[in-house]
């Protein structure tokens, strides 16, 4: 027996029962009852591509849940990873697609990914993703991601 399920970028119309559902298991922050999305929050869950299907859902909504001051979610609790795609393409759709903006949309995801996949062992992101440590290091350090001072090795503050 083979059950098909299609991914969840098909299946838009399952989205706020699934968001319901994983944010049933995240316990709110207040004494609300329970989580809410704010209608900006939903436009950008509803807008990405989900290519992590269900189980990218869950993990961007239980860091958002953490990043949230009350137990409401707006876009901005959201990772970057899944804010920027959007907005990239959104800011003028008349002037075409920003090329390096999108690369860097693009590398910023899959670091985020190597990183999260390791459960944070840099030595282990950058075996992952074929790269040298201090390469990796760099890379975040530009695009913003934080590098704790003592994972930092003297060559690359040459």
């Amino acid at each position: 027996l083979v059950i098909e399920i299609p991914p969840l970028r098909e299946r838009r119309a399952d989205l706020p029962f699934l968001v319901e559902r994983i944010l049933e298991r995240v316990p709110p922050k207040d004494t609300a009852r329970r989580w809410k999305l704010t209608p900006a929050a939903w436009h950008v869950v509803q807008r990405y591509g989900w290519p992590g299907n269900l189980r990218e859902l869950a993990d961007v909504l239980e860091e958002a849940a953490r990043q949230a001051k009350a137990s409401t979610i707006d876009a901005a609790d959201l990772p970057l990873s899944v804010r920027l795609p959007m907005e990239a393409v959104a800011t003028d759709p008349d002037r075409g697609l920003p090329l390096d903006a999108i690369l860097e949309q693009v590398e910023r995801r899959v670091l985020e990914l190597a990183v999260r996949r390791t459960g944070g062992n840099k030595s282990k992101a950058a075996d992952l993703l074929g790269i040298q440590r201090p390469r990796l290091f760099r890379r975040l350090k530009a695009l913003g991601f934080f590098v704790p001072a003592e994972e930092i090795e003297l060559d690359e503050l040459e």
